[in-house]
């Protein structure tokens, strides 16, 4: 590894198959490496990847990032029409003592190179969530889950973030992901405590 820093295997996708094709990318290009962030209020952490990819540990949450898949190719089980998303398989533990969501509205948003903000598009796994396996055009039940939205108490739940694909020629930057903690027990009302998880992708002298 060049100048001792980690790298993130990213894999990139295109058409119906399961065929991967991996890249190892360069120092100061997309992906890496990959670093990570943790704030909440006045207080800030930083974490470095690994190969096995980044993982933030915070108040009340953990969440790894592992996996990004660019421009796939996924195709809809209702009108049969593909269409194409930004993936990340992100994994998330529960360090509450109690009931937590993973996401809620606006709380998880990609930034590209060039950047433009994007909103996670949830509920897709439904519909996109299954995907033809090699030439047998089987279909693999929730091959794409999305993460569980509420976790309990030292629980932890693993799947994929959809965004829409990136205009040509831009890519993936950061992934942020806001965590609201409410009231013991809830996961709606108001806002008592959160904490910002930001994984950014690229060479971190670079900035957008």
């Amino acid at each position: 590894m060049r100048g001792g820093m980690p790298r993130l295997y990213i894999e990139s996708r295109k058409g119906m198959s399961m065929s991967t094709k991996k890249e190892e990318t360069k120092g100061g290009e997309f992906g890496q490496p990959i670093t990570g962030v943790w704030s909440k209020g006045d207080q800030r952490k930083e974490f470095s990847g690994d190969p096995s990819g980044c993982t933030i540990t915070g108040q009340y949450m953990e969440i790894k990032v592992d996996r990004i898949f660019e421009n796939f190719m996924l195709k809809s089980q209702d009108t049969g029409e593909p269409k194409p998303f930004t993936l990340f398989h992100v994994m998330f533990r529960n360090l509450h003592r109690f009931v937590i969501k993973t996401q809620s509205s606006g709380s998880v948003i990609m930034i590209d190179t060039d950047g433009n903000q994007y909103e996670n598009e949830v509920g897709l796994q439904w519909e996109y969530g299954n995907v033809p396996l090699d030439k047998t055009e089987e279909l693999s039940n929730d091959a794409f889950p999305e993460p569980d939205l509420q976790l309990h108490a030292g629980t932890k739940t693993q799947g994929w973030l959809y965004f829409r694909r990136t205009p040509k020629g831009l890519h993936p930057k950061k992934l942020i992901l806001r965590i609201d903690v409410f009231d013991p027990g809830e996961v709606s009302g108001w806002v008592r405590d959160s904490e910002t998880f930001e994984f950014m992708f690229g060479s971190p002298n670079e900035s957008i």
